[in-house]
Formats: C-alpha cells, sequence, structure tokens
C-alpha cells in the first residue's frame, strides 16, 4: 500500500473521471412483480427500463401533468393504480404502472395498455 493510500488520499474512480456516483433515493412504494412487456424491450435497453423503474418507485412521475402527480400522490396514500409517463429518444413514451394492491408493476409502450 502507498503513503497515499494509506492516508486515504487515492482518487476514486469517480473523482478521477468527474463524475459524481449517484445515489438513488429510496423507493416509496415495492413494486410486487415486475413484468416487462415486448413492446417495451423493444425500445428501451435493461439500463433504461431500470433506471425508469427507480423513478417511478421513489415518486418521480416523469411527464404527466399535475393532476395526475396529485393522483398518484393520492394512490400511494389509498392503495390505487399508479402510473408514470417517460419520455424516451426518438420520441417513445413508456408507461410504468403499479397496480392498486402493488402485486405487481408493469413497464409499457403506451400502445399496450
Amino acid at each position: 500500500m502507498t503513503d497515499r493510500a494509506a492516508a486515504g488520499n487515492v482518487p476514486t474512480p469517480s473523482a478521477v473521471d468527474g463524475c459524481t456516483p449517484r445515489v438513488p433515493p429510496p423507493p416509496r412504494f415495492r413494486p410486487g412483480t415486475v413484468a416487462v412487456t415486448l413492446g417495451a424491450m423493444e425500445i428501451a435497453t435493461t439500463e433504461q427500463v431500470h433506471e425508469l423503474l427507480t423513478r417511478h418507485l421513489a415518486g418521480d412521475w416523469g411527464d404527466v401533468d399535475a393532476a395526475d402527480v396529485r393522483a398518484n400522490e393520492a394512490a400511494l396514500w389509498h392503495g390505487l393504480r399508479v402510473l408514470s409517463s417517460y419520455k424516451l429518444p426518438g420520441d417513445r413514451t413508456l408507461w410504468v404502472l403499479a397496480e392498486a394492491e402493488r402485486s405487481a408493476t408493469t413497464v409499457l409502450t403506451r400502445g399496450e395498455y
């Protein structure tokens, strides 16, 4: 071990490349069984799907209007369905839908709803 490493002065990869590691916010609810439809798999990478699920569970509802934000917030308290919408590059949209009883969460395209 070098003197720098022993002193804790060894740069981390994030400090070297200028990036700060992102820590996802804690989930606000449980997803139940997660399903990804064929249409969603055709237009999104696994990493994109994971990011959208993380955002959805944290309460980042994506590209929904103010009324849908209020509906989702109320749904968390009253055990109702929660719907998020996320725009992807290329004018594509994915929805993430958590069932009312939280038994399942599905990632799907608008056309598959």
